[in-house]
């Protein structure tokens, strides 16, 4: 399952990738180097209190210039760590 996560993905590439998993679990000085600042708001949202996740949640990274297809990527990898931990 790790091997899948470092692979690029169909909008984040192997390094944003590896860097929203390592945001996700709570290793941000690395990943916030590479990862803009609503990334590292929605990862933390999602793998603290997924449950709080709101369609303005999504409305908010897409003003703050993520795509849709980025925005799912990063929900998906991050719920996908949190999981596995």
């Amino acid at each position: 399952e790790l091997e899948h996560l470092a692979r690029p993905g169909t909008w984040l590439n192997a390094e944003e990738r590896l860097a929203t998993v390592a945001a996700a679990r709570s290793a941000t000085d690395t990943a916030a180097a590479l990862l803009p600042a609503e990334s590292l708001r929605l990862i933390d949202l999602v793998a603290r209190a997924p449950r709080l996740l709101r369609r303005e949640d999504c409305t908010r990274a897409l003003a703050d210039g993520m795509s849709a297809g980025e925005y799912v990527e990063t929900v998906s990898l991050v719920s996908r760590i949190v999981n596995l931990d």
